[in-house]
Order: structure tokens, then sequence, then C-alpha cells
């Protein structure tokens, strides 16, 4: 794993990042304060690679499909081995949530906690004060991380204060926010996947992730679109300003309406564009070439098979 060091934060490469990508990334995090006092405290913290180590190597603690290697939707996808599957499983969930977080969405991880955007208002500053004109109310998000009950219970130095504001609507964050939980079937999809070994493999990883906090463990977790640093039982979490950009786009834009029946709606469907570009289609034609090979192999003895020709192998 290649660590960049940058002046706010250090941030860790994803499973399919170059170092170009992972400097860009870098540089869109906003600065947060290091519960070490320094930041070199990130590189003796455990990443989404070791927590992925963790729970290969205890089979019993987190059983489930995601130990083996499974076998792809598409047949032009090579299964891989259950490290890397949990990575491609891993970065998938974060494209997925960094989606629904671009459209001002919530989202709620069982055993781990939520994603949200606290509504405020911001005055705007004046056109011309000499004139004395008055600033614009404008409606701002800042994106914030709830901790889920589980987890909040072992991070024992964590601050007790609120981690939203008390608004005039009471009630939990499920009944005053645009909320959705995590739903493994498109994550399941963009990666070529049975739904089953999605479900188990992320229920694993944010198990675990909780119980190595409950033995000590330092964690930084990066989710792409933030990163999440818990150090001696003190959780910081830092958002990409990608997020709270594409999300105060959203809220300036309005809620959007059209012309389609009500009787239409329920039939449309909801796509997940991350992750229908995840991985791209398989090729037909490489598919068909591939069972061309295979046939040709079936049917030859050892003598001859050295005049099947290899040269278009894709």
């Amino acid at each position: 794993m290649v660590a960049e060091h940058a002046s706010d934060a250090i941030v860790t490469a994803g499973p399919f990042e170059g170092k170009d990508q992972l400097v860009a990334r870098t540089k869109s995090y906003a600065a947060f304060p290091d519960p070490c006092g320094t930041s070199m405290c990130a590189l003796w913290c455990a990443s989404v690679r070791g927590v992925v180590e963790h729970v290969l190597q205890l089979p019993l603690q987190y059983p489930g499909p995601h130990h083996e290697s499974q076998p792809r939707a598409a047949e032009d996808l090579a299964p891989t081995d259950p490290t890397r599957q949990l990575l491609l499983i891993w970065d998938a969930m974060c494209d997925y949530v960094s989606e629904q977080l671009q459209q001002a969405k919530g989202v709620t991880i069982k055993d781990f906690g939520s994603f949200i955007f606290e509504r405020g208002i911001a005055v705007t500053s004046p056109r011309v004060p000499e004139l004395g004109h008055v600033g614009r109310e404008k409606e701002v998000v800042f994106p914030r991380f709830l901790l889920a009950e589980s987890l909040r219970q072992e991070l024992t130095r964590q601050d007790t204060k609120e981690d939203i504001r008390r608004q005039h609507i009471s009630g939990s964050v499920f009944q005053t926010k645009k909320m959705t939980a995590l739903n493994p079937v498109p994550i399941a999809a963009g990666c070529y996947m049975r739904q089953d070994v999605v479900a188990s493999g992320l229920a694993a990883i944010f198990r675990a992730i909780t119980e190595l906090v409950r033995t000590n463990y330092d964690l930084e977790i990066d989710m792409k679109f933030a990163v999440i640093r818990i150090v001696n039982k003190r959780l910081r979490c830092a958002f990409s300003k990608v997020i709270r950009a594409a999300a105060q786009s959203t809220t300036d834009a309005g809620p959007f309406r059209d012309s389609l029946p009500v009787s239409k709606r329920w039939r449309e469907s909801h796509l997940s564009k991350s992750m229908v570009e995840y991985l791209g289609d398989p090729s037909p034609t490489s598919m068909t070439e591939r069972r061309r090979k295979t046939d040709i192999l079936a049917n030859t003895d050892l003598v001859s098979i050295s005049s099947v020709s290899y040269s278009s192998r894709p």
C-alpha cells in the first residue's frame, strides 16, 4: 500500500488506484485535527487491507462465502482470490456510497454508522455593502458521520457531545433526514458477484472493525470519499471537498418535478450509474473466442496441441 503525505492528512491508496489518482484525492480532503498530535501516527494504523486479512485469517469468527474464491456472474471475468475479492467489494461499496452522498442522500451502514448531511442557514455577503444591501440567506449542507451504537461503545474516549445539532424537529435521523440503507444488490451487480457474497463480505469487514477497536487497534479506514481514523479509542472523519460541493449543488438546484404521471413513477427503474460503469460490460467477442479455444483444447491430443494458434488470445 502506498502512502502519500499531505499537509493535513495521510491517505492510503486504494487497491485499484494509481499514484496520480491518490495524490489528487489526498489534496481534496479537508484538514482535521490529529488525535495523536502528529500526522505520522497514521503510518502505524491498520488499513483496510489489514482488516481484510484479519477477516480471512479467522473463518470461524467471520463465517461466510467470502472466505472462498467465488465464480463471477460474467463468464468473461475470472474469479479472484479471497483477498482481492473482498478488496473489490470494498472499492465498489465506496463508489456506491459516494454516489449516494453526491446526490445529498444519507447512507446508513449496520454496525458501523451513518453518513448524513446536516442542514443550516448561512448569510451570503451583500453585493454592494456601501449601499446598505443585506445579504441573502442560503441553505448549506455539512457532511457528518454518526456512529452506530455498537461502535460508539468501544470508543471510550470519543467526545460525548452531540454529533449533530438538535433542531426544532424531534426524532431520530431516520425520521428527519433523507436516508437510505446500504444496498448490496447494486454493489453485487457492479462487481459481477453474487449478492450473498457481497453482503457477507461487507458485514464481516464492518464487524471486524468494531472488534479490532475493542482490542485497542488503531485504524485508518480509507473510503475514497472520506478518511476515518480511529486512534487511541477516538474517531475523526475527514470528508472530501468534492462530496460537499456536489451535495451543495444538488441542494441549490431544488426539488425536480416533471410531468411523469404518478401511475408510471413506480415502474421507473433506478440504476446506480457508478455501479453500471464500475467494471464495464464483458466483451461478447472475447467470450466467444475463449469458448472456441476451450473446445479446441478439449478435442486436441497432446501431440497436436502445439498446432493451436494463440496469437489472438486476449
